[in-house]
C-alpha cells in the first residue's frame, strides 16, 4: 500500500496522503525533507489505508480529511482489520469532511478534491492541477482498476468515476494506492478496463 508525503518547499508544510502503516518511516521522511506534517488526506477509509493515522496524529497533531460518505467504512476499519488478522487498528474522528471541488492548501500548494466513488462510496482523488499530479487511491492502477466486490463497491459508479479521470490531461502523473505510478494518457491507451469503456 502506498502512502505519500507531499510538501511545499517554500513553507515547509506537508501532508500525508493515505496514512496506511509504518508511521516512523513517514515521520523520518518528513524530517529528511525538513517539512512539518499538518494534514492527513484520505482517498478512502479501507483498513490498509488508515493504520498509521492515530500514531501520526499523536506525533504531529495533523488533522484528518475524508469524505463524509466514507465514514461507515472508515469507522469499521478496526473490525475489518480483525477479519484480516490485523489487531490494534484505531481511527480517530475526522477533523474535516471534504467533497467535490473543495480546495485544500498545503502551504502554497493547491489540491482539488474530485469525488470518485465506486471502489468505496466516498472515495476521492487529490488533484494537484498546477503540478500535473493526481493521487487516486484505489480508483485506478497501472493496468487495472479498483475492486468493486467489497462492501460499498459498485462497478457502474466506478466506471463513471474513471471516465471523469480520463478527462484530466494525458500527461497527468497518477499515484495509486498500490503499485507503480503511471499517467492518464498511458492508462487511456493500454488499460483494458478503460479501453473497454471507450467502445
Amino acid at each position: 500500500m502506498n502512502a505519500y508525503l507531499v510538501g511545499c518547499e517554500k513553507t515547509k508544510q506537508a501532508a500525508i496522503i493515505d496514512a496506511g502503516a509504518q508511521v516512523d518511516d513517514l515521520i523520518n521522511m518528513a524530517n529528511r525533507h525538513d517539512v512539518q506534517i499538518q494534514k492527513i488526506l484520505q482517498t478512502h477509509g479501507h483498513v490498509d489505508h488508515v493504520g498509521a493515522i492515530v500514531p501520526l496524529k499523536a506525533k504531529t497533531g495533523a488533522e484528518v480529511y475524508i469524505h463524509e460518505l466514507e465514514r461507515p467504512i472508515y469507522e469499521s476499519a478496526p473490525v475489518h482489520g480483525m477479519m484480516f488478522g490485523i489487531s490494534g487498528i484505531e481511527v480517530p474522528k475526522p477533523d474535516h469532511f471534504i467533497g467535490e471541488g473543495d480546495v485544500i492548501h498545503i502551504g502554497e500548494l493547491e489540491v482539488t478534491v474530485i469525488e470518485t466513488p465506486g471502489h468505496t462510496p466516498g472515495g476521492v482523488v487529490f488533484y494537484f492541477k498546477e503540478q500535473g499530479k493526481a493521487f487516486v487511491g484505489d480508483t485506478l492502477f497501472q493496468g487495472s482498476i479498483g475492486r468493486t466486490d467489497l462492501p460499498g463497491g459498485h462497478y457502474p459508479t466506478l466506471s463513471a468515476s474513471l471516465l471523469r479521470l480520463t478527462e484530466l490531461p494525458d500527461e497527468t502523473i497518477v499515484y495509486s494506492g498500490h503499485g507503480p505510478k503511471t499517467t492518464i494518457g498511458k492508462e487511456k491507451r493500454s488499460n483494458p478496463f478503460l479501453l473497454e469503456m471507450n467502445h
